[in-house]
This record gives C-alpha cells, structure tokens and sequence, in this order.
C-alpha cells in the first residue's frame, strides 16, 4: 500500500522500506476521530517529489530547520523526534 500511495500521491517509487512506528493522534474537523499513524522509513529509488492531487505541497528539510511550528499533525513531533534519536548523523 504504501508504494502504491507514494506513486499515485508524489509520483516517486520507493525501495528499502522499513518499518518505523506507530503514533496515535486525533483528527478534528467537523468532529473528532482518533488516528493510527503507521510510519515507515523509505530511500526514493526513481522519481522526483511532485505532489498530486490530494496534496498541496511537499517539502524537504534538513534535520536542524524542521519547521515545528508548522507541522501539520500532532503525531508528528514526537515521531520525528524518535527518527532523528535514531539518525543523529544524517
């Protein structure tokens, strides 16, 4: 499934995949659901980030400019604090 997203959502084809973790969260639009985030870790092997139609835009960032204030998700702090302990020399 998630070759397949990330081909059809950033028309890139992925290799090495692994899995990283869960992160729950809560999603609140007209009413409040709760989320089960699955993260992977993925190396691009072709193809360059072009996002599509359910995606506005997609950024890189390195390490050290993350722009916390602005992430989407709540989930997502926590998560890319846990991959950067894990990563700390790249």
């Amino acid at each position: 499934c998630l070759k397949r997203e990330m081909k059809e959502e950033l028309g890139i084809i992925l290799r090495d995949i692994r899995y990283f973790g869960i992160y729950l969260d809560t999603y609140r639009e007209c009413y409040s659901i709760n989320t089960l985030n699955i993260i992977y870790q993925a190396k691009i092997a072709r193809g360059k980030i072009n996002p599509m139609d359910d995606i506005c835009e997609a950024k890189w960032f390195p390490m050290n400019q993350i722009p916390w204030p602005k992430l989407g998700f709540k989930w997502m702090k926590p998560a890319f604090n846990d991959w950067i302990k894990l990563n700390p020399s790249l």
